[in-house]
């Protein structure tokens, strides 16, 4: 580690219990899998053949030529956005996953940048994220109406509260802060503070990232990740959401200091939970700082499997202090200091609107629709692959006609009345030196302020 040591004030040092190594069910192949808990193996695409099944991590070089074809995980990844862009992916319920190596992620996205139609559907619809650390690229499903409904909900009541601060609040420090606070959605994340280093002169190390994209985050404009992030499982579970704070907190460097995850029914049940992690700083032998992650919620029922609510007494309690790095919010974190609220009763009332959505626009097997649909019967006009070309050509006819308009108009006695065409310091936790500890656990230590 270099540098030094940063000190805590007990000195006596302090041992991790017993935690559990997180890793994701990887082989040497590019074999596309679900998560350990539901390993299916998905079929590749074709006109792919059985040799694609083999990652071409070892065999790959780059003293080809340019104009070589990328190497076969980059067709097979190709090959799924295809399928994804045209609605029709395999095992929509589950992220594919990909192993590819940062080399081959690099190709990925040079091969996208000759396809621009394919790439604006990356960049505006699909979800997808990128983990160097074990080579894995994880497309990410669709997201259903149940998923948005409740995050958008969770985002709305957190919005809500940070403006209510920022208007009631007789601390200027504290109204400042909380007015500043935006939701950024879905947005890509892109996590830097995992200690990687290229190996390869093809990839500068600064470019080498994790890439994210929370279901909800919520970020200060001067911060360069956002302090506050909410997941939402429906089909993945909890090692899913347990993997994806480990990785929040760790390749953040701490500036993550929230990452809440919700399992809503998971495999089509009534149960729903919630878990929160945060930021932990521990002593090794040596007296170095280690950075750790803590639970600081453990899977809380808030609706039981008979549907009824669990819990009800509690709440999700976010100090505002949480939303940025200490850097930023540098008011001290005490009882004195506001707090987000989300009580685990508004959790199932969020949980049933959802659901409620959800049977409306697509109903179950065996339920009964109770969407409303015009009753106008029409016939239906297709719009053809050249209506757009047509279209223009159409246009541009309108618009040589209207100028041979105007040319007359100006040979003529002046009375052409002219027509006017009007026209249509990032800042981040200055504790990124500490070591990483890959593992999740409760210790019994000091935590990140806030």
């Amino acid at each position: 580690m270099q540098g030094k040591a940063m000190h805590v004030e007990e000195k006596s040092k302090v041992h991790p219990p017993h935690t559990h190594t997180l890793t994701l069910p990887i082989t040497n192949t590019a074999i596309i899998r679900t998560p350990q808990e539901n390993q299916i193996l998905l079929p590749l695409t074709p006109p792919l053949s059985t040799d694609g099944l083999h990652s071409h991590s070892h065999t790959h070089s780059h003293s080809e030529s340019p104009s070589s074809s990328p190497p076969q995980v980059v067709t097979t990844v190709l090959a799924l956005i295809r399928q994804q862009q045209q609605g029709r992916a395999i095992g929509t319920d589950f992220p594919q996953q990909v192993r590819a190596t940062p080399l081959e992620y690099h190709d990925l996205l040079a091969e996208l940048e000759k396809e621009p139609q394919l790439k604006a559907f990356v960049d505006e619809k699909l979800r997808w994220e990128y983990n160097p650390l074990n080579t894995t690229l994880s497309l990410q499903p669709m997201p259903t109406v149940l998923h948005d409904h409740f995050a958008d909900q969770l985002a709305e009541t957190t919005v809500t509260q940070l403006k209510n601060i920022a208007l009631t609040s007789d601390n200027t420090e504290h109204s400042t802060f909380a007015a500043q606070i935006s939701t950024l959605g879905s947005g890509t994340l892109l996590l830097r503070e995992h200690g990687l280093d290229s190996d390869r002169e093809e990839i500068d190390s600064a470019d080498i990232h994790i890439t994210k994209q929370p279901d909800k985050s919520f970020h200060h404009p001067e911060a360069v990740y956002p302090g506050v992030v909410y997941e939402v499982a429906v089909t993945q579970g909890f090692k899913s959401l347990k993997r994806k704070a480990w990785t929040y907190i760790q390749s953040s460097g701490a500036n993550i200091k929230r990452v809440v995850g919700f399992e809503l029914g998971n495999r089509g049940g009534k149960e729903a939970r919630v878990s929160m992690w945060k930021p932990l700083y521990i002593t090794d032998e040596v007296g170095d700082d280690v950075l750790t992650v803590e639970t600081v919620i453990d899977r809380k029922l808030f609706r039981s499997s008979d549907g009824s609510p669990a819990n009800s007494t509690l709440s999700i309690s976010l100090p505002l202090s949480a939303f940025a790095t200490s850097e930023i919010a540098t008011f001290p974190s005490d009882p004195s200091t506001p707090s987000i609220t989300i009580p685990y009763t508004s959790l199932i009332t969020y949980l049933q609107s959802a659901e409620s959505h959800q049977r409306v626009i697509d109903p179950g097997k065996g339920e009964v629709p109770t969407g409303k649909l015009t009753k106008r019967p029409a016939k239906r006009k297709r719009l053809s692959t050249s209506s757009v070309e047509e279209l223009s050509i159409e246009r541009e006819g309108e618009f040589c006609s209207r100028e041979e308009e105007v040319g007359e108009g100006e040979k003529g006695d002046g009375e052409f009345r002219e027509r006017k065409i009007g026209s249509g310091d990032s800042r981040r936790s200055s504790r990124s030196g500490s070591k990483r500890r890959l593992s999740v656990g409760r210790m019994v230590s000091r935590s990140e302020p806030g």
